[in-house]
């Protein structure tokens, strides 16, 4: 049944299993099987998706981690600041970097970085620093609009984006 799902419905259905936190093996082992198939037909929300959702789970990605990295350099010009912050967040979550991908994103989020809400930021930093990501670019990006936007973060945005600015300015210092 899962093999007849649209790229939206395997993103829906790791989406609302990850949001419920119902860690279901053989679900996600099927949706990542019929998912990299289909890659080639997601959307930045379905890519977004599903990525956020594997890693929420801490599910390894396996081959789904190429097919999600590739369409997404395909289709970066598409994506939103919340794709965007999500599918950064699930490839810092795994560790996993690639090149390509991370060069795409950093880009796009460059680009688009003035319409990012402070949870969107927030990520990308803590993303950033978790992945040791060596882009003053996009560190600079970052951080100029963190801090025109310090008085829309949460306590907890605030703490993850403070610790991100001291993980990759010490990096910078090394």
């Amino acid at each position: 049944m899962i093999g007849e799902f649209t790229a939206q419905g395997l993103a829906n259905t790791s989406w609302a299993f990850a949001t419920l936190s119902i860690m279901d093996e053989p679900l996600l082992n099927a949706v990542s099987g019929v998912a990299v198939p289909q890659a080639q037909a997601f959307t930045p929300p379905d890519i977004s998706a599903i990525a956020w959702s594997f890693a929420r789970l801490s599910v390894s990605p396996g081959p789904l981690i190429d097919a999600l990295a590739d369409r997404a350099v395909a289709t970066i010009s598409q994506f939103q600041p919340r794709e965007l912050s999500g599918i950064m967040w699930a490839f810092a979550t795994w560790r996993v970097i690639k090149l390509p991908y991370l060069k795409a994103v950093s880009a796009a989020v460059i680009t688009k970085i003035d319409n990012f809400n402070a949870m969107d930021i927030s990520s990308i930093a803590w993303s950033c620093a978790r992945l040791q990501v060596d882009d003053a670019r996009l560190f600079d990006a970052v951080s100029f609009a963190a801090e025109r936007r310090h008085m829309e973060f949460s306590p907890q945005s605030l703490a993850n984006t403070v610790w991100a600015v001291a993980v990759l300015e010490l990096q910078d210092v090394e």
